[in-house]
């Protein structure tokens, strides 16, 4: 019982830990991601977009639910952040590894996805009250579910820093401009992000490969919530990939990182 009672207060040493390095940055990411962006995005998508590219469409919540689908931005970029820091640090100060001398380092990476995940769903979730506040009926919903809506960017960000961890265990510090352009920036662009993808997902073959995008069931699951006659994936099945994503981003997690330190 002692020993669990140890490895518990050792974790939340780490949750402190990282508590005390990243608030400092919480502030930018709250104007970056909870002022600046709803500000930009909201008008170009729900105001310009939605009166000159948008004009002809008869669906007067379009601009709005492309608006939306952006969300994976500042949440793919927090949780790169906040995530690749802990596996970086193996090539220079090696403080994770002196964690895995104190506790088993399965807990030492899953603990890191769940500070990752807390700080990355908060700073994203200031998105949705920031548009309603500044853009007001510009930003139009069909449905005001927010605590499934909720619910859901918790599974999604939880989904996004497992599948950034896994990949951050295969990479070295030179190779992380490749990684963002041929791995993250294609997920993202091919995810719904800036666009409406669903009706790609009815072509042979390259159906498939946007299906199997994690980030377009982000998009997918947030516009099925907020616009639930639109034409998307169902949120179930989006809720199931994503759990799917989760757990085995965290398996292989675990796997190449034992590989990597067991080499250092």
């Amino acid at each position: 019982m002692k020993k669990y009672t140890d490895t518990l207060q050792i974790l939340r040493a780490f949750f402190w830990r990282d508590w005390l390095i990243y608030r400092t940055s919480l502030k930018d990411n709250c104007i970056n991601y909870g002022l600046l962006w709803p500000l930009t995005f909201g008008f170009s998508f729900a105001v310009l977009r939605k009166n000159i590219l948008f004009s002809s469409s008869q669906d007067p919540y379009f601009g709005s639910m492309i608006l939306v689908g952006s969300i994976v931005v500042p949440m793919m970029v927090i949780a790169y952040v906040v995530i690749f820091d802990l596996m970086f640090d193996l090539e220079s100060r090696k403080h994770v590894l002196f964690q895995t001398l104190m506790v088993n380092p399965k807990l030492v990476l899953l603990q890191r996805i769940i500070f990752a995940t807390g700080y990355t769903f908060f700073v994203s979730m200031l998105l949705f009250p920031a548009l309603i506040l500044f853009l007001g009926s510009h930003f139009a919903i069909q449905n005001h579910a927010w605590v499934t809506l909720a619910l859901f960017m918790l599974l999604a960000t939880c989904a996004m820093c497992a599948l950034q961890q896994a990949c951050a265990t295969t990479l070295t510090l030179q190779k992380l401009d490749i990684f963002w352009i041929r791995f993250n920036g294609v997920m993202m662009n091919m995810g719904g992000a800036f666009i409406t993808t669903s009706a790609l997902l009815k072509i042979p073959f390259l159906g498939v490969l946007f299906f199997l995008n994690p980030v377009l069931h982000m998009t997918e699951g947030v516009r099925g919530i907020l616009y639930p006659n639109s034409n998307v994936i169902p949120l179930s099945i989006c809720c199931l990939y994503l759990s799917i994503i989760t757990i085995v981003s965290i398996t292989v997690g675990w796997i190449l990182f034992k590989r990597r330190v067991d080499h250092i």
